[in-house]
């Protein structure tokens, strides 16, 4: 099995610079379906640009699959987060959260880095608008930080598009 699992590794490397969604769809269902370990893939994320960024990608892929594989692999892409250095992966997760939920074991520094994303000029919408849908699932689980969320968000309603702003007017309305 490990050897099967190094021979598409390989395929990942060659294949992933040029790959397309639909060609990432394909290999999420076969890392689900063959239960190919996440971390085992994640070297991945260590190698040239090209090759990390859509790995990333893939991951979502995967999570889009079956999100119970993603979710179960987050504690430790999230820990080993920093070790890759040939792009910023640590947005990355606004997306994974986002379709997957944060794990316990991520929640207090989830908090802290989503409201930070969101009140950073520096973040691009992309990655607040996600940020956006775990914040709200975890001021559900934690009613106490509504007020803080809130409190952010308001900083927020008109500091970006349109769209954005609806999102966060939305959001806020529910958390009322």
């Amino acid at each position: 099995m490990e050897k099967a699992h190094g021979i598409f590794i390989s395929l990942l490397k060659v294949e992933l610079p040029t790959g397309d969604a639909l060609q990432r769809q394909i290999w999420a269902k076969k890392i689900v379906n063959e239960e190919i370990p996440i971390l085992r893939l994640s070297e991945l994320l260590l190698g040239e640009k090209t090759i990390a960024l859509r790995f990333s990608w893939l991951l979502s892929d995967v999570g889009m699959e079956n999100s119970e594989v993603l979710y179960n692999a987050l504690p430790s892409l999230f820990e080993s987060r920093s070790a890759v250095e040939s792009f910023d992966f640590e947005p990355s997760f606004a997306t994974y959260w986002s379709l997957v939920g944060v794990p316990y074991e991520n929640e207090t520094a989830a908090i802290d880095l989503l409201l930070r994303w969101l009140q950073s000029p520096f973040v691009n919408v992309t990655t607040k608008s996600r940020a956006l849908i775990p914040i709200e699932q975890l001021a559900l689980k934690y009613p106490e930080l509504k007020m803080e969320i809130s409190i952010v968000l308001q900083g927020e309603v008109y500091s970006s598009t349109a769209q954005f702003q609806k999102r966060v007017e939305d959001l806020l309305g529910r958390l009322e």
